[in-house]
């Protein structure tokens, strides 16, 4: 039942629900939720079926120990430059020749990928979830969220736990990504559009990260 939806309060609700788990016993919780954040139009139960195969799996990736960290913020999507682009794609690489330039073989793209079907000024809520546990193989992020792939030991997960995680996200009209380094963590990052809100203030920015 898709609906304007807290948020917040899902998140508070599934973190009550699976903060019981044995997984969970070495873990330290830390929420940092923007208040006053618009709703989302979603549907409760499905999105705390995301939350909750993030929450276990970051838990599932400490499995010493570690920091669980949720994030909540309002961003507004903006249109780079192309100095920005500059910066991430440079005109040739350091080993190339002086004269070389690469630029030509590149489409400069105003808005970053994961931007590619919202436009410029719309506002999103954005969900991140963070561990400080074992990270994902930079081979392996690009199949993170196909059927049936996983990183977990036999018998241990189906993969298809993000698989269906971002066909419930997409449903919402949002976008799901990961970010990850081995042995450092992961930072999977929802967005979804906001339900608009005239009395709501001005949210920050959305940079590239």
């Amino acid at each position: 039942e898709i609906q304007e939806l807290d948020v917040n309060a899902t998140i508070e609700n599934t973190i009550s629900l699976v903060s019981h788990q044995k997984s969970f016993k070495q873990i330290e919780t830390k929420l940092d939720l923007e208040p006053h954040l618009p709703p989302v139009n979603a549907d409760e139960s499905q999105l705390q079926q995301v939350l909750i195969n993030l929450f276990l799996n970051a838990a599932d990736a400490m499995s010493d120990g570690g920091t669980l960290n949720v994030r909540t913020m309002e961003t507004v999507v903006r249109r780079g430059t192309e100095a920005e682009f500059e910066a991430i794609f440079p005109r040739r690489r350091k080993s190339d020749p002086e004269e070389s330039d690469y630029s030509h073989l590149r489409k400069f793209k105003p808005l970053p990928l994961i931007y590619d079907k919202y436009s410029e000024g719309d506002r999103l809520v954005r969900i991140n979830v963070s561990d400080t546990g074992c990270g994902i193989k930079k081979g392996d992020l690009q199949k993170i969220f196909d059927p049936f792939f996983t990183t977990k030991p036999p018998g241990k997960g189906t993969g298809l736990g993000l698989s269906i995680s971002m066909r419930i996200i997409e449903l919402f009209n949002g976008e799901i990504k990961v970010e990850s380094q081995v042995g450092k963590g992961s930072t999977f990052t929802i967005l979804l559009p906001s339900v608009e809100a005239s009395s709501m203030p001005n949210p920050q920015t959305e940079e590239r990260s």
